[in-house]
């Protein structure tokens, strides 16, 4: 699943992974859904594997 992606993705990488815009993206990621941490810089630093978990728990 999602094999064409990095084991780290950007939110724009997350975006195109759950066909969704950036703005939602975002929503995800701060209100934890889509577990993430930001870096020193204020970027978030998204794993694959947590987008694959929430893909997972969404279609449960």
């Amino acid at each position: 699943m999602f094999n064409q992606y990095d084991d780290i993705v950007l939110v724009q990488d997350l975006a195109k992974m759950l066909k969704i815009g950036k703005n939602k993206a975002y929503n995800l990621l701060q209100s934890g859904q889509i577990k993430a941490k930001k870096d020193r810089t204020g970027h978030w630093v998204i794993q694959k594997t947590a987008v694959i978990e929430y893909t997972k728990a969404s279609n449960a």
